[in-house]
């Protein structure tokens, strides 16, 4: 979305920050055509193909760090990203600093 691409760590040198693991949060899937997340207000919610976290209930997700932390981040904190070149299907990641803009 918007050119933006996800920086993959490839070395334990790279920046301890750089997003490994994430709970998935995202929208456009075909099977089954519903967009989900992990934590809405009773645990993981689904819906409509295109509806957002915000529409879902979705108030947050759990982030992997390099570093090995795991850190919680509410879903404001999170940014729309194409999860592949081709397609509908967008995820919700953290920290525009963890992501390169071409």
């Amino acid at each position: 979305v918007n050119g933006k691409r996800w920086v993959s760590p490839l070395t334990l040198e790279d920046l301890p920050d750089l997003v490994m693991t994430a709970d998935i949060t995202e929208r456009g899937t075909f099977v089954p055509p519903e967009a989900t997340g992990s934590h809405g207000p009773s645990g993981l919610v689904s819906g409509p193909r295109f509806a957002t976290p915000e529409e879902l209930g979705v108030v947050g997700s759990n982030i992997g760090r390099l570093d090995g932390s795991v850190v919680f981040e509410l879903t404001a904190e999170l940014e729309e990203f194409a999860a592949a070149e081709l397609g509908d299907v967008t995820g919700y990641w953290l920290d525009t600093d963890s992501y390169e803009n071409p």
